[in-house]
């Protein structure tokens, strides 16, 4: 959401309240306004927007470790596709070498194959022991 006050300074041992201009926020009033009342259509508490903020920002990290750790491809490796994503008969049992990756594309990681045209989904690969 866009900001529609001026911030406090932080200095040591507090916070330094910004001066304002009553004329210009005046100017800004129905702006606040619909700003305001959208916020309060959600009925939903400071406290709650809060612990709302503090639970997204805390679930990004952890996830994203979480799925570097379950993908595990890297240059080299041997794969078949699995069935995650649709596969035809012909590269069911196909052995491909991961040539690149893994690389995030559109919140994916995916890697390129030696014999395919493109990326693929690593999620979509399972490692073939030699």
């Amino acid at each position: 959401m866009e900001r529609l006050t001026v911030p406090d300074e932080k200095i040591d041992g507090g916070l330094r309240r910004a001066i304002i201009d009553a004329r210009e926020v005046r100017k800004e009033a129905m702006t606040i306004y619909w700003a305001l009342k959208k916020y309060e259509d959600t009925e939903l508490t400071p406290e709650q927007i809060m612990e709302l903020k503090e639970r997204d920002t805390a679930k990004v990290p952890i996830n994203y470790k979480k799925r570097r750790e379950e993908v595990m491809i890297k240059t080299g490796d041997k794969v078949k596709m699995n069935d995650k994503y649709y596969v035809s008969e012909k590269n069911k049992e196909k052995v491909f070498t991961v040539k690149a990756g893994p690389q995030n594309i559109g919140g994916q990681q995916c890697v390129w194959l030696d014999g395919w045209k493109g990326c693929y989904a690593a999620d979509g690969l399972t490692k073939v022991e030699e």
